[in-house]
């Protein structure tokens, strides 16, 4: 069975990964393996983020543990631009 697992990127953002396992943590421990202390075990939460610049602006979703990592994940995606929580004007 598919069993998704969160890792925690150098940019604060948070991507899930899938392992075929019999169990949550099965899949962890094979995460662990594969990505050591970025293996995420603390509440994901959705973030969106409107990411503007010269060339108009995008609504984008990621994945974070918390605010302040959400805010660094969005402003890594987008250099020279203006980043806000929430949806495009």
């Amino acid at each position: 069975m598919d069993r998704p697992v969160f890792i925690k990127r150098a940019d604060q953002c948070v991507i899930g990964v899938n392992y075929k396992a019999n169990s949550a943590q099965e899949a962890y421990t094979c995460a662990r393996r594969d990505y050591g202390g970025a293996v995420v075990t603390d509440t994901v939460y959705p973030y969106k983020f409107a990411l503007t610049s010269a060339f108009g602006c995008n609504t984008v979703n990621f994945f974070a543990t918390d605010d302040a990592g959400a805010q660094i994940c969005a402003q890594s995606q987008c250099i020279n631009c203006i980043v806000t929580p929430g949806d495009c004007p």
